[in-house]
């Protein structure tokens, strides 16, 4: 493949291979995938083992998680997280976050792929927090935010609500009990 100047402005391009490694990152691969290494072997008892283990490990290091895993992509990223949280049970996105992400991957299809129920709520060009509220029922498992700025057309920009998002959320404690913590879980997509 030929190299190429990434001029477009996004650091992170899909089309250009996303990001670079370091000289380092590659040295390394390098070592490893040239010789026989202990990919699914626990070194400590010989015994087979499974092969996102050490990722696991430092994963949930780095952000205090009780587990972790890695996939290649977001669509794939969604859909795990939707089939854990939300087997089932209604997952609430706005109408004009139903968008296509990451190489032909739709928010619907993903969402019914997952067991989730999708409940659709505002329009394309529109969603309110009050809307969000309306559709919050004991069957909901989780708000979906999708981000939507590569996938937005320019010439029919959406309008959200969103200035007092964190404000409502944290003056919602039945809504707390139920979705975390912090109040409204958002699971964000994100396309590169």
């Amino acid at each position: 493949m030929p190299c190429v100047i990434n001029a477009t402005g996004t650091v992170v391009h899909t089309g250009f291979g996303r990001s670079l490694l370091s000289a380092a990152a590659v040295k390394r691969i390098v070592e490893v995938a040239t010789h026989p290494c202990a990919l699914e072997v626990d070194e400590a008892t010989g015994e087979r083992s499974f092969r996102d283990l050490r990722v696991e490990k430092l994963l949930c290091l780095l952000t205090s998680a009780e587990a972790a895993t890695v996939v290649n992509n977001n669509a794939a990223a969604v859909l795990l997280t939707l089939n854990t949280l939300a087997d089932g049970k209604e997952v609430i996105v706005s109408r004009g976050e139903l968008v296509e992400i990451g190489g032909s991957f739709r928010i619907p299809e993903i969402l019914r792929k997952s067991s989730a129920v999708l409940v659709g709520i505002g329009t394309t060009n529109e969603t309110r927090i009050s809307d969000y509220e309306s559709a919050i029922t004991e069957r909901t498992a989780l708000l979906l935010k999708v981000h939507r700025a590569t996938s937005a057309s320019s010439a029919s920009p959406s309008k959200y609500h969103w200035t007092n998002w964190s404000r409502w959320t944290q003056t919602q404690p039945s809504r707390r009990g139920r979705f975390g913590q912090r109040g409204i879980s958002r699971c964000q997509s994100r396309r590169h």
